[in-house]
């Protein structure tokens, strides 16, 4: 699914390469997009765990160390297998159907790092720009890191992090001057 030729692959090809019959296939999934949407989904949940979970274990931490080790573990995680990032953040060509189990998995993990920042004690109430502030973070981090796995940005994997940290963190505090002006109202 991470090589360009997803949207030529068949049944019977998919089956050949995994060494399983088509039995065992149509027992398992009703067609290609839904072997699809297992793996976007499955990605998906181990980003969730890998990267976002620890947050929460270690929330007593400043937020600028918790930032910076949490996108290091997302980095790590992506980049030990460069074709986790290109299904997730689709550097690949793809189908609406794989498209649509992309957007779901990636408001996912926006939902999860949305709760991690209201559990914090200074988050205070939901506010529907934290959501978009959340989106725009992790699209942008994935888009990042799908230019830095192509060579495009040239930079180490070190400086990779402590830049998106420095945004991540600029973003968070934008946000949380926004709602502490808007308390004082």
């Amino acid at each position: 699914m991470a090589e360009d030729g997803w949207r030529q692959i068949t049944v019977e090809r998919l089956c050949g390469e995994a060494r399983l019959n088509k039995r065992y296939f149509y027992e398992s999934f009703t067609d290609l997009d839904s072997v699809a949407a297992t793996v976007v989904e499955d990605l998906a949940d181990q980003l969730i765990r890998e990267a976002v979970r620890p947050f929460v274990e270690q929330r007593d931490l400043p937020i600028d160390e918790l930032v910076r080790r949490g996108l290091s573990r997302l980095i790590r995680y992506l980049i030990s297998d460069p074709r986790r990032a290109r299904v997730l953040w689709g550097g690949l060509a793809s189908t609406p159907a794989i498209n649509r189990y992309r957007a779901v998995a990636m408001s996912a993990l926006t939902r999860s790092v949305v709760q991690f920042g209201l559990d914090r004690p200074d988050s205070g109430q939901p506010d529907p720009i934290f959501e978009i502030t959340a989106a725009m973070l992790l699209g942008g981090t994935g888009e990042t890191v799908l230019q830095w796995l192509d060579g495009t940005i040239d930079v180490s994997e070190q400086q990779l992090v402590e830049e998106l940290s420095a945004h991540w963190l600029r973003a968070g505090q934008t946000h949380a001057a926004r709602l502490r002006a808007q308390r004082a109202d």
